[in-house]
């Protein structure tokens, strides 16, 4: 009988190990495939000349808000992730998906005059709202798995992020 407590112990220590490990995992290739995501709508805002491009603004749009959702609810099912953990992907996100969600906006605000000419100004606002909540919710759901010693680094990440949104939604509201 001690030995299959023994071994009942290692694997719960061995599985919980897993997990923590998968959890961390799961957030950088779903933030990397959001990464990938925002520059491909970025690409597609750069390249809008209006008419039917629209579509193709859509589509990125529509992939994009598929694929926080996934990674939400990856995050609202995942545990906890150690402090080191919680540090790459924090810079991950400051250094590589904040600054391209900045750029998308940009982009956005600089096409504002073609988008409200075609009459796709509201469509632009309700995305970014859009995505702005999307983005909340996921902020929110790695704020649940970030230990205590990093939660207020991830708030000032989230911060940044909700003032880029803010920033677009001001431009395309007047």
């Amino acid at each position: 009988m001690q030995l299959s407590i023994k071994n009942l112990l290692l694997l719960a220590i061995s599985t919980s190990a897993l997990v923590i490990e998968r959890d961390a995992a799961t957030t950088k290739k779903d933030l990397a495939t959001i990464n990938a995501d925002t520059i491909t709508f970025t690409d597609k805002v750069n390249n809008y000349i209006g008419g039917f491009t629209v579509l193709e603004v859509n589509a990125a749009q529509n992939q994009l808000t598929d694929d926080i959702k996934a990674a939400t609810t990856n995050a609202q099912n995942g545990g906890a992730v150690t402090s080191a953990e919680a540090q790459q992907i924090m810079d991950y996100i400051n250094g590589a998906l904040e600054p391209n969600v900045a750029k998308s906006i940009t982009a956005l605000k600089n096409k504002k005059a073609q988008f409200e000419k075609d009459g796709f100004k509201q469509v632009a606002l309700d995305g970014l709202k859009t995505t702005k909540t999307n983005n909340q919710a996921l902020g929110d759901a790695l704020l649940k798995n970030t230990p205590s010693d990093k939660k207020s680094a991830a708030q000032a990440g989230q911060a940044k992020f909700n003032a880029d949104f803010d920033s677009g939604i001001a431009a395309f509201s007047s």
